[in-house]
């Protein structure tokens, strides 16, 4: 693995892992520069909002970015989110989860990374709250058909009746303007 992203194992977490005795809290996966975060962070004061970054770069950017807008509500972990959610969260901790325009590995060698498998989603399922939503967005299809398969397989998700509508766009979002949009929003039952 590239030196620039953590290990499944590996941890770093800031600035503490207060969140991990919240009894409710948003998660976002791959926040890339932070404008959901932020955003997310802005609306919701008075709730925890984590983000699992695995690219240290990123995260370390992050960490500044949050100085910057002395937001107290946010807590970053630097880390593979296949191996930091299943460790650093408990069972029905996890409000909201917001996962949007993972890596779809496009080369068929690669799919084996894809984070948005049937097995990922049972154990980050395990983590929502009974009523808790699972928010992801991509723009590849194929990706996308692999998503709403392995959502179909998880009997303790249902399609929520939760208008996704989002009134921020990150810098994702800017450049693929006119892009088709997979958008799923699932809530536990």
């Amino acid at each position: 693995m590239d030196e620039d992203k953590a290990f499944e194992s590996d941890f770093q977490i800031f600035p503490n892992q207060d969140f991990q005795i919240s009894p409710s809290l948003m998660l976002e996966i791959g926040p890339g520069r932070g404008d959901f975060l932020f955003y997310l962070a802005t609306e919701n004061p008075t709730e925890q909002i984590v983000a699992v970054e695995y690219k240290r770069k990123r995260f370390e950017k992050l960490i500044e970015r949050v100085g910057k807008r002395e937001l107290k509500n946010v807590s970053l972990v630097l880390a593979n989110a296949r191996g930091a959610i299943p460790e650093l969260f408990r069972e029905g901790q996890i409000g909201k989860l917001f996962i949007l325009y993972p890596d779809p590995w496009p080369k068929r060698r690669h799919g084996k990374n894809r984070l948005l498998q049937t097995e990922f989603l049972k154990m980050v399922c395990e983590k929502l709250q009974k009523g808790g939503l699972l928010h992801i967005e991509t723009d590849d299809a194929p990706y996308a058909a692999e998503i709403e398969s392995s959502l179909k397989e998880i009997t303790s998700l249902r399609p929520s009746q939760v208008t996704a509508t989002r009134t921020i766009r990150t810098l994702y979002e800017e450049k693929m303007r006119g892009k088709r949009i997979f958008t799923f929003v699932y809530e536990k039952c």
